[in-house]
């Protein structure tokens, strides 16, 4: 979420212009827009990058069934 955030930010100092046509309401910083999806989807990546290690971790560990890990 942080880096995502910080990733928005940046973003909406480099170009506001940008972010100036894309919301069509103009209550709203761009600033502020920009950085509030940035880290929204940054949480959303990060989850779904969760959810994809979990899903190999339990696949990689059926396969495994016969094998007993040993300590280092």
């Amino acid at each position: 979420m942080l880096l995502g955030g910080l990733f928005g930010f940046a973003a909406a100092q480099i170009t506001p212009e940008f972010f100036r046509k894309v919301i069509l309401w103009n209550d709203v910083e761009p600033v502020g827009f920009a950085t509030f999806c940035g880290a929204t989807a940054g949480v959303l990546l990060g989850g779904g990058l969760a959810c994809f290690g979990i899903i190999i971790q339990a696949v990689i560990g059926s396969q495994k069934k016969g094998v007993v890990a040993t300590p280092l």
